[in-house]
C-alpha cells in the first residue's frame, strides 16, 4: 500500500467521529450555556467559521445584529479572525474555553495584550503511574500556551527551547494569533541561565529572532570574584560540588529574575530529581511567584513537581519535598547542598538549602492565598482536574476577567 493511503476502516472510523463531533457539540455547548458559562444569544456551529459559511447562512445579505459563535477549538488564528470581520465587524467567534467576549461592533484589545505569563515546562517522573504519556503533557503546555496567545499573552519559559518540536510549534503559533509581526519577537520569552545561554547559537538565535527573545541571565557578580575568579564567556560544566553549586546560584538567579519580569505563573508536571538547581525547578518557580507577589496557578493531574507543591499548599508534607529525601536520591546533590550551605553561612549572599521553610511557605498561602483570581474551590479543581479543556477554561477565566486581580 502506498505510503499515506488511508484504509477503508480508517476513513469510516474518521466519518463516524466527524458525526459524533457534529452531534456532541452542539449539545455540549447547551449546556455550558445553562450554567451560565455561555451567553445564551451564542449562536453554535460545530466547525471552524469560514466567509463563505457566512456568507451563505445570509451573514452577507445585510447587516446584522453582532453575532457571538462558537465552536471547537483550536481558536482562530488572527488572519481568519480578520477575514470574518471583513464581512461584518460584529462577527465574535469563539471556542468554549476561552473567555466570554462582550458582544459589540467595536474591536476589543485581547485582555491579555502586554501581560507576560510564565509556564513551567519539565516531564513528570509520574506520567505513566497517573495513566498519562509525554504527549499528554505536551499537548496541555501546547493548548495552554495557544490560548494565551490567542488572548493577546507573551509566553517566558525558563531553560533551552530548542530541543524537540515544543519551540516550533510555539513559533506556527506566534504566528497564527499574532498579525502585529513588530511584537512578534516579544511573544514568546525564553530565560537562559548562565552558562546556558552561551550555547544558544548565533544561527538559532537569528533563525527565530521574529517569534523568541532570549533572556540571557549574567553570571552573579561574586562568582566572578575570588575565591572561583569564573570567566562569563567560559562555559562551565557540572561536573564537581564546586560547579555544581554555581550552576545552581545561576538558576536561582534566572528564576529571580523571570519571577520579577512575569504577571503570572503556570506550573504542572516537573522533575523532583536529578536537577541542577538548589531546589527542584518547579518548586522553587512556585515560591518566587508566592515571594513577589504573583499569581499562582497550580496544575497536579500530571504529578510530578507541581502535584507535590499542590500537595504542600493543602498541608500536606510530601515525601519529594523533604530533604532527608533529596539528599538520599543523589549523592552529588548532597555534596553540592553542603557546600551550598556553607558558603551561605560565611560570606556568600544567599540563604541555606531548606526545605522545612519551603514547605512552610506553602502551607501557609494555601489555595486562598494564590492571588490568581480564582476562589478557594476553583483552585482546588484545578489542582485535581484531568481535563485539559477544565484546566484552558479556569485559567482564562482568572486571567481575562476585568475584575480579577490575577493580572
Amino acid at each position: 500500500m502506498p505510503q499515506g493511503t488511508e484504509t477503508i476502516p480508517t476513513i469510516i472510523a474518521r466519518i463516524l467521529l466527524e458525526v459524533l463531533r457534529y452531534r456532541y457539540f452542539p449539545g455540549y455547548v447547551e449546556t455550558l450555556k445553562k450554567i451560565g458559562r455561555i451567553p445564551e444569544q451564542a449562536r453554535v456551529i460545530p466547525f471552524a467559521p469560514e466567509l463563505l459559511n457566512q456568507v451563505q447562512s445570509g451573514q452577507g445579505d445585510k447587516p446584522q445584529p453582532c453575532t457571538l459563535l462558537i465552536y471547537p477549538d483550536p481558536p482562530l488564528g488572527d488572519d481568519e479572525m480578520k477575514v470574518l470581520n471583513s464581512l461584518d465587524p460584529g462577527i465574535k467567534a469563539w471556542t468554549p474555553f476561552q473567555p466570554m467576549p462582550q458582544v459589540t461592533r467595536k474591536r476589543e484589545q485581547k485582555p491579555l495584550s502586554n501581560k507576560v505569563i510564565g509556564i513551567s515546562i519539565s516531564d513528570s517522573p509520574d506520567l505513566q503511574r497517573l495513566g498519562f504519556s509525554a504527549v499528554h503533557q505536551q499537548r496541555a503546555l501546547i493548548e495552554i500556551s495557544r490560548h494565551l496567545l490567542a488572548q493577546g499573552a507573551s509566553v517566558a519559559y525558563g531553560g533551552d527551547l530548542r530541543p524537540g518540536g515544543f519551540t516550533l510549534d510555539l513559533v506556527e503559533m506566534v504566528k497564527a494569533y499574532n498579525e502585529d509581526t513588530t511584537q512578534r519577537g516579544e511573544k514568546i520569552q525564553n530565560f537562559l541561565a548562565w552558562p546556558l545561554h552561551l550555547k544558544a547559537t548565533v544561527e538559532w538565535q537569528a533563525s527565530h529572532k521574529n517569534e523568541v527573545s532570549i533572556r540571557a541571565i549574567p553570571l552573579p557578580q561574586d562568582l566572578q570574584l575570588p575565591p572561583f575568579s569564573l570567566d562569563e564567556n567560559t562555559y562551565l560544566e557540572p561536573n564537581n560540588r564546586e560547579h555544581r553549586y554555581v550552576w545552581a546560584r545561576c538558576l536561582t538567579a534566572m528564576r529571580e529574575e523571570m519571577a520579577k519580569g512575569i504577571d503570572a505563573r503556570i506550573i504542572l508536571g516537573g522533575k523532583v530529581t536529578d536537577y541542577k538547581g538548589a531546589f527542584p525547578g518547579i518548586a522553587e518557580e512556585a515560591a518566587l511567584a508566592i515571594h513577589y507577589r504573583k499569581p499562582l496557578f497550580v496544575l497536579g493531574a500530571f504529578g510530578g513537581c507541581a502535584g507535590a507543591v499542590g500537595e504542600a499548599i493543602m498541608g500536606n508534607n510530601p515525601e519529594s519535598l523533604r530533604q532527608d529525601y533529596q539528599i538520599s536520591s543523589s549523592q552529588d546533590y548532597e555534596d553540592m547542598l553542603n557546600f551550598y550551605n556553607q558558603k551561605a553561612n560565611s560570606d556568600a549572599p544567599h540563604e541555606e538549602i531548606n526545605y522545612d521553610v519551603l514547605v512552610e511557605t506553602f502551607h501557609n498561602t494555601g489555595f486562598k492565598g494564590m492571588n490568581n483570581g480564582l476562589t478557594e474551590a476553583e483552585n482546588h479543581r484545578l489542582f485535581t482536574t484531568e481535563d485539559l479543556d477544565e484546566m484552558v477554561y479556569l485559567i482564562g477565566k482568572a486571567l481575562c476577567s476585568p475584575i480579577s486581580g490575577a493580572v
